[in-house]
């Protein structure tokens, strides 16, 4: 109390009762009731374990294709001329390059993506072709921060349930949220 939060946080770590059931939900409230009732504040932790983001995997078995992603590159070193024909990799295509290795000149050949394969006549000298992709990553089933509609999945999956369930204790009781 000292540095001027007394209260409480609570990480949920157990298998049981299942995360966010209806069961979960009714012991949480018996503890928000008795912290109300000791004065005291808590922390609302949004996961099941570590990281925040999962809803203890319900994120990815409802909503696989909203978790996090990265970008990805493919390189390859070309010398033209010759016609050069490569197959997109999976994910979803962001653009494609061409670097002239002496000028350094960069050329978006996207245009030349035509269904799965990237072809392109390679101009003489020495090039990169480059192919950037975002591919899920979901690091265990996270979901994309950046993705504000799966941004509203999560919370509709945490943040709505215990709102819809408890909002009487948001803002008094429950004075934070940690992720």
């Amino acid at each position: 109390d000292k540095c001027g939060y007394g209260g409480m946080a609570v990480i949920d770590a157990a298998s049981s009762p299942a995360y966010m059931s209806s069961e979960y939900l009714t012991l949480y409230g018996d503890m928000l009731i008795k912290a109300s009732a000791l004065g005291m504040k808590v922390n609302m932790y949004d996961e099941y374990s570590f990281p925040s983001g999962r809803a203890g995997g319900q994120f990815e078995a409802r909503f696989p294709n909203d978790r996090m992603q990265r970008l990805e590159m493919i390189a390859e070193d070309v010398t033209g001329p010759r016609t050069y024909t490569k197959t997109i990799p999976p994910g979803t295509l962001m653009g494609c390059v061409a670097i002239d290795n002496s000028t350094k000149a960069r050329t978006d050949i996207t245009a030349n993506v035509s269904g799965d394969f990237l072809t392109y006549t390679v101009p003489a000298g020495r090039h990169k072709i480059m192919m950037f992709t975002c591919v899920i990553d979901g690091y265990g089933g996270v979901f994309d921060y950046l993705s504000p509609a799966a941004v509203e999945k999560f919370i509709s999956l945490v943040h709505q349930k215990y709102y819809d369930k408890w909002a009487t204790y948001f803002g008094n009781v429950l004075d934070m949220s940690f992720y």
